[in-house]
């Protein structure tokens, strides 16, 4: 079986969750012993018509025609959501898990609990980082392709804010999450990771994003509706951003202003009860999936038994 998820230049921290937490959760060697034309899909907008086409078993990288690699005929869906498109797909082919919201079970007949990165809880390393103490008043963690456009020293230098990096080491990323008192984030798995550390946070919107609003749109809502949040905080940049940090100063003040200004802002959080419950959830799709597939939970790196 082969982790299939996107595989970003560098590395994006939402993506790269994905070996984080299954390469923990469950046994390796009986994980990759499962016929290597199965591909596992977790964390991640990756149920997507692109994502049905050949891949390769390099960590999910998609490969191009006529070149090696294992075709994919099935996957098992564990926590992936829908973009802007309907899925056509062969139901014998899929094991749909459970997805990530709402909108992604009304387009794949499947149960929805939540975004597969709410398994964190169940590993070990988690409790550690939990008991890490708080360091930052606030954080801010910029969207992926957004990560070299702004002189990001010098949104820390006037505004005080802690800048944590999107293609920083995973385990970085949790803890400056865990010792910030609010986290402000224009990527959604920097959010998420602020709820499961329960950390308030607002989402920051690029006019940028305005360039697919629709995928924009489905994800947020598919994951807000799955933690029964109603609204979610959220600060628009209105200036346009582009690759050269040098035309982005507009952009870069504006920012550097909405972060000076947050007092204005009210964070959110799901709530205790939600996550307490969608947390359980997943740990019972755990059991289960390690059952079916006679793969062993890793009793070494995580809490389940």
């Amino acid at each position: 079986m082969n982790l299939l998820y996107f595989k970003g230049h560098p590395p994006n921290f939402g993506d790269e969750l994905n070996w984080y937490i299954f390469e923990s959760l469950f046994m390796n060697d009986e994980f990759k012993a499962v016929e290597p034309q199965t591909y596992f899909m977790g964390v991640g907008s990756i149920l997507h018509p692109a994502y049905f086409e050949r891949f390769s078993s390099e960590k999910g990288d998609p490969v191009t025609e006529g070149t090696d690699g294992p075709l994919m005929n099935k996957a098992v869906v564990f926590g992936s959501g829908v973009r802007e498109h309907s899925l056509d797909y062969d139901p014998e082919t899929m094991d749909f898990r459970f997805v990530r919201g709402p909108i992604s079970s009304q387009q794949t007949g499947a149960k929805n609990i939540a975004d597969a990165a709410y398994l964190l809880p169940l590993m070990k390393e988690h409790a550690k980082i939990c008991a890490l103490p708080k360091k930052h008043k606030i954080s801010f963690m910029p969207y992926f392709h957004h990560a070299f456009s702004l002189d990001y020293d010098k949104v820390a230098e006037e505004t005080g804010v802690n800048i944590i990096q999107p293609y920083a080491e995973v385990d970085t990323i949790l803890q400056q999450v865990q010792q910030s008192e609010l986290v402000i984030a224009g990527a959604m798995h920097g959010c998420i990771a602020a709820d499961i550390y329960r950390v308030p946070w607002i989402r920051l919107r690029l006019k940028t994003h305005e360039a697919n609003p629709v995928v924009q749109s489905v994800k947020w809502r598919d994951y807000a509706e799955s933690m029964e949040m109603d609204t979610l905080s959220t600060i628009r940049m209105e200036n346009e951003n582009t690759p050269d940090i040098p035309a982005n100063a507009a952009l870069q003040q504006e920012l550097i202003d909405a972060l000076n200004g947050l007092s204005s802002v009210t964070p959110c959080l799901s709530s205790d009860r939600v996550f307490d419950e969608r947390v359980e959830q997943l740990a019972d799709e755990v059991r289960s999936f390690s059952k079916d597939y006679g793969i062993p939970i890793n009793p070494v790196r995580t809490i389940l038994e």
